[in-house]
């Protein structure tokens, strides 16, 4: 028997999922699908509120699994909710995923609005941000990260997103993991 059997035994026997169990089952994922419909069931299904714990668990699952374009996609929708910028270790959680993702697949281009993530969740988690049609300050300002690092690799994305918490007052300002996390993502895509 797995750990997902056990897990959908529980459901069965009407013992809903909380935002705890939710992000232990996050790290048992081995794909990016799997990640993607655990997080589709979390909102749908069990009504859990992404916190950003939950956010910062798939952040890691999905560079864990080598997906790079989709840790970006769910780092883009815990920005788009935050009123200022986010946490540092948000955004270094992100660069452990850049520099994970750099391990498999780290020269590819990053596709965030067409990951696996993006493409399997766009009609089950809401348009972050946005009140009555129009796109919050937040939203705006993840949408343009994104923008900026689409079609870059894990290093150039993540040297991308070190500058931007070096150089604005709006996000993070970068501690010593960010800068290790960077160089690892370096030397992995082969830029060091």
């Amino acid at each position: 028997q797995s750990a997902f059997d056990l897990f959908d035994m529980m459901i069965s026997r009407g013992i809903c999922p909380d935002a705890y169990t939710v992000t232990s089952m996050v790290g048992l994922h081995k794909d990016s699908v799997g990640l993607s419909k655990l997080w589709a069931r979390s909102i749908t299904e069990f009504q859990v509120r992404m916190t950003p714990i939950i956010y910062n668990a798939f952040i890691t699952a999905y560079g864990k699994v080598g997906d790079p374009s989709s840790a970006a996609w769910a780092f883009y929708k815990f920005l788009s909710i935050q009123s200022q910028g986010g946490w540092r270790k948000s955004w270094n959680i992100f660069l452990g995923s850049l520099s994970n993702g750099s391990r498999n697949r780290g020269a590819d281009e990053l596709d965030v609005f067409s990951s696996v993530a993006a493409l399997g969740l766009e009609r089950v988690v809401d348009e972050p941000g946005k009140r009555g049609g129009t796109k919050s300050d937040s939203a705006r300002k993840a949408t343009d990260i994104m923008s900026q690092i689409m079609g870059m690799d894990c290093a150039q994305a993540g040297r991308y997103i070190l500058d931007q918490m070096t150089a604005s007052e709006e996000y993070p300002s970068p501690d010593s993991q960010s800068y290790c996390l960077v160089a690892t993502a370096m030397f992995h895509v082969g830029t060091s």
